[in-house]
């Protein structure tokens, strides 16, 4: 995902993060300077290994455009 405007079920998705200790939502963009504050810029892949560099026993899923 390149652009915030862009981000599917965005407003869902905080909301069941803020219902739900075991479920967390990072948004994430590759490029887009008008984006809020809580919008990470990055590859969602690359962040997700950033921030979790051991993911043994997790379930990571990642959406977003199809390489061009």
């Amino acid at each position: 995902m390149s652009q915030a405007s862009g981000l599917y079920l965005h407003h869902q998705l905080q909301a069941l993060a803020k219902e739900h200790a075991n479920f967390h939502y990072h948004p994430c963009v590759s490029s887009d300077p008008e984006a809020q504050a809580d919008v990470m810029h990055a590859r969602a892949h690359l962040q997700a290994i950033i921030d979790h560099p051991d993911l043994t026993g997790w379930r990571v899923f990642l959406a977003g455009l199809p390489r061009w």
